[in-house]
């Protein structure tokens, strides 16, 4: 199973999501293995979520639920590129 970071949309520079796929690319609605956020560049995470009840919101994992997961960005002032990784941890 791998992690995939749908591409950037313009209309959502405020958030990112990660969706669980198999091998051959398609979505794993079932998966609910813990997700990894990372980013670098010009932003920072400010809230890691799944939409369901109980999650914390803090720090830079969660689990997938229904093979999803959200991150919530926070830019900086300066403005510039934002590049955000998912990974599923060791």
């Amino acid at each position: 199973m791998k992690i995939g970071v749908p591409p950037y949309q313009p209309k959502t520079t405020d958030r990112g999501s990660a969706e669980a796929l198999d091998v051959e690319g398609r979505f794993q609605p079932d998966a609910g293995q813990e997700v990894q956020f990372a980013i670098s560049g010009h932003g920072m995470i400010a809230a890691v979520g799944n939409g369901k009840d109980g999650a914390t919101y803090q720090g830079d994992r969660c689990k997938l639920f229904q093979g999803r997961a959200l991150v919530v960005v926070r830019t900086s002032r300066q403005g510039g590129p934002i590049h955000l990784t998912a990974r599923l941890p060791v």
